[in-house]
């Protein structure tokens, strides 16, 4: 008999440690819960999560009038209040690197140590 690729990995994952498998909690995940490590990334996600609601939030709510009221779309200026509302939503994919930069050091400094210049 062969050993197929299912046997394989079910031996390899036998063979790991509890430890190893992921989601476990290690004790690197207590050293960075210790070091309020997660709190500030806790914090990092939490304004990321805010800040992608407010951004998007004003084209669910213009989708929500325009499918109560289908009038509103033959007014005059709707498509350029769209266009403002379009704008604001995807503009949320440049506020995350900044956040990033913000509230984590390490990745601020990585990012500053790359030369784009050369």
């Amino acid at each position: 008999m062969k050993n197929g690729p299912t046997l394989q990995l079910c031996s390899t994952l036998f063979r790991c440690r509890r430890d190893d498998i992921a989601g476990e909690f290690t004790a690197a995940a207590a050293q960075l819960m210790i070091g309020g490590m997660s709190v500030q990334i806790v914090k990092m996600m939490m304004l990321i999560v805010v800040i992608f609601a407010v951004c998007w939030l004003p084209q669910h709510v213009y989708f929500v009038v325009v499918s109560l009221f289908p009038d509103i779309t033959h007014h005059q200026s709707i498509q350029h209040v769209y266009l403002v509302i379009y704008w604001f939503a995807m503009s949320n994919a440049m506020y995350n690197p900044i956040i990033y930069c913000w509230m984590n050091a390490r990745f601020a400094s990585r990012r500053l140590s790359v030369n784009f210049w050369r």
